[in-house]
């Protein structure tokens, strides 16, 4: 019942790149065990624990899927980036509000919900992406007697690859239709742009050819402050390169700075929702950025990608079938020099 292992072992049979070794080192687990124990507390007086199964049953054709843990547009693009290997079934959604946008033109889910009062639908299984009271409580209010699985479980603490966990455990509770190879050559993410947003899009007249660029970040140490010198080296190889800026509104400062000193930019920056950013990557050449919800959008189009990374490296957050390059640094995407970035950036454009 107090199983405490399945809070850091992979709940499948494959190895993926994760940090358990770091997490153990860094951590004081006693806070995590007393997580651990609130949430088999939650679900045994919630009366969930005898509903738990590990599989998915050919017989469900009905699936709600809970994402309620995912704190980010990026790790909700990864969490759920497994639903592709499923097939045959009616799938719905329920997820935070904020993240239910990303959702709505989907091809795998049916119907998306962020309000309890809005499902209706009956179902035959439930998967839960995590053990935790708040995707329970929305499970018992929408689905209180069906049988269900976990994603993540009790899996709680070390960082891992979320994509390649999203895929192996889903391939895990089909009963490993595939091989360890295949998922690791096919896992990615997916996204899917609506007709109107990609309408917009062509209503801006776009240059044929150009490169995307984004432009702040929510964390200091993933937030590259030097895009300016990039920019101007990358002007000093091909003077007319057609360059546009994109990001929230948290970048919308440097982008105005930047694009003060070079009219010749197109800055997007804070002007364009989520999806239609998302559908300007989708045409670009190449991406430019550091580790965010847009490098994750990118990696779902398709779009090549040169990514700066702080802390956690490639294997950690991308996968074999995506196109991408990566500079990395241990500790801040700061300490990687504009010469560094503009010299990977011919280079891996020589390869498009």
């Amino acid at each position: 019942m107090f199983n405490y292992r399945e809070t850091f072992e992979l709940p499948f049979k494959y190895k993926i790149p994760n940090k358990t070794n770091q997490f153990f080192r860094e951590r004081k687990l006693i806070k995590n065990y007393f997580k651990f124990l609130k949430r088999k507390f939650f679900i045994y007086i919630t009366g969930q624990r005898g509903l738990k199964v590990d599989y998915i049953d050919s017989k469900a054709k009905r699936i709600l899927w809970i994402n309620m843990t995912a704190p980010s547009l990026g790790d909700s693009l990864m969490d759920l980036s497994g639903r592709s290997l499923i097939n045959n079934k009616c799938i719905d959604l329920f997820t935070d509000h904020s993240n239910a946008f990303l959702f709505e033109n989907d091809k795998f889910f049916r119907n998306v919900y962020s309000q309890v009062a809005d499902v209706k639908s009956k179902y035959d299984l439930v998967i839960i992406d995590s053990f935790s009271p708040r995707s329970f409580s929305i499970k018992v209010q929408v689905a209180k007697t069906i049988p269900y699985v976990g994603l993540f479980g009790f899996y709680n603490g070390p960082e891992v690859n979320r994509v390649l966990f999203s895929h192996h455990r889903i391939n895990h509770l089909q009963g490993y239709e595939k091989s360890k190879n295949e998922i690791n050559h096919t896992a990615k993410n997916h996204l899917f742009i609506n007709q109107s947003d990609k309408k917009y899009i062509d209503s801006l007249k776009l240059p044929e050819k150009f490169y995307t660029i984004v432009i702040g970040g929510e964390w200091g140490y993933r937030t590259y402050n030097d895009w300016e010198s990039v920019i101007k080296k990358i002007r000093e190889f091909d003077k007319y390169a057609e360059l546009i800026l994109l990001g929230s509104i948290n970048g919308k400062s440097e982008a105005e700075k930047i694009h003060s000193t070079d009219p010749l930019l197109i800055n997007f920056v804070a002007k364009l929702t989520f999806l239609q950013t998302a559908e300007v990557i989708n045409r670009s050449r190449m991406t430019l950025c550091c580790d965010g919800g847009l490098m994750h959008a990118a990696n779902a189009l398709d779009t090549p990608v040169l990514c700066l990374l702080a802390r956690l490296s490639e294997n950690m957050q991308l996968t074999r079938t995506l196109k991408y390059s990566c500079i990395e640094d241990k500790e801040n995407v700061n300490n990687i020099t504009a010469l560094e970035v503009f010299d990977e950036f011919t280079r891996f454009n020589q390869t498009l």
